[in-house]
């Protein structure tokens, strides 16, 4: 008569582990480390046997929890597959935006502060504020008022250090005008440029250190990028549409290249006279309206309008 075998199990039905992972912060940044944890993955007919994150572009990693450094910015994505003890596997992804890593930021005692520059010493540094009757501003590398100018804007938007270690060269935005002054606030000289007043008027002035040559930004409609000599006389008058707006740049001479920033579409930009965009890199700093590079330290200021407040950024 047949019957149950008293020493027979059911056979186990092995079913597909689920994925599920978890990230330690909303805000990735690149160069700073990130934990990614895939605890919360389960196999409810065994035990998951392996963990394994794929980062797009960049070396896989394996382990339930585990630390990740991005070095690129924009959007990536990051893949677990889990695999159980039965062999059979599940995938789960996201997708991360990633931006210019903020190591630091500092309030400011100026209103509206626009355009910013190292100081020819690289002691400190130098900005403006774009209200009628702005001045000109000395700040530390913590956002602290070092001295003012004794000079009045109507709409200071850029400033740059002069090659001669005593004077800065400061933009008026509608006026389309470019201006050197002394570090008392006399005026030097001065020159009104023609084509820059339509549209979004003049934003960004730095200087290449080597020849005394002046670049300038016109914001939008349309952007031009403008080169001068020593002598203020045009070299190159471009137009330039890689971004919905221009609002500060600064020349880094141990590269050869410009960095500028987009007010608008929150990038910092790579530029090569000549080349154009080499690459680009978003960040999270609402109304940036100018940078400093600092390549000797690896690092790069921006400085806010909106927030007043100086950002102290890793140089990419």
């Amino acid at each position: 008569m047949g019957g149950c075998d008293p020493e027979s199990k059911p056979e186990r039905i092995n079913s597909s582990p689920i994925a599920k992972f978890n990230i330690s912060t909303d805000l990735p940044e690149i160069g700073i480390p990130i934990t990614f944890d895939g605890s919360s993955s389960s196999d409810s007919a065994g035990y998951i046997a392996e963990y394994q994150w794929i980062f797009e572009n960049e070396d896989s990693q394996m382990g339930v929890s585990i630390k990740h450094v991005f070095t690129k910015t924009g959007r990536q994505t990051v893949s677990l597959v889990v695999t159980d003890d039965g062999g059979l596997s599940d995938t789960t992804s996201q997708d991360l935006f990633l931006s210019l890593a903020i190591l630091a930021e500092y309030p400011l005692s100026i209103t509206s502060p626009s355009g910013l520059s190292l100081s020819y010493d690289k002691q400190s540094l130098w900005t403006v504020s774009d209200k009628p009757g702005g001045g000109v501003y000395n700040i530390d590398f913590e956002g602290r008022l070092i001295k003012s100018l004794d000079y009045s804007g109507a709409d200071l938007e850029g400033v740059a250090s002069a090659t001669d270690g005593g004077s800065l060269w400061i933009v008026e935005e509608f006026l389309g005008t470019i201006i050197q002054i002394d570090t008392a606030g006399i005026v030097l000289r001065s020159v009104e440029l023609s084509g820059v007043r339509d549209g979004g008027g003049l934003e960004g002035v730095t200087v290449n250190p080597n020849n005394g040559d002046i670049l300038l930004l016109k914001e939008k409609d349309p952007g031009v990028f403008l080169w001068l000599n020593d002598q203020l006389e045009v070299l190159l008058y471009k137009r330039i549409a890689f971004a919905n707006d221009f609002s500060g740049m600064d020349y880094d001479a141990s590269q050869d290249i410009l960095w500028i920033i987009s007010d608008q579409d929150k990038i910092l930009f790579k530029y090569k006279i000549g080349d154009g965009v080499i690459d680009e890199y978003p960040f999270r700093i609402n109304k940036a309206e100018g940078l400093a590079v600092f390549p000797d330290k690896n690092i790069l200021f921006i400085v806010s309008d909106d927030a007043k407040r100086l950002y102290r950024l890793a140089l990419p």
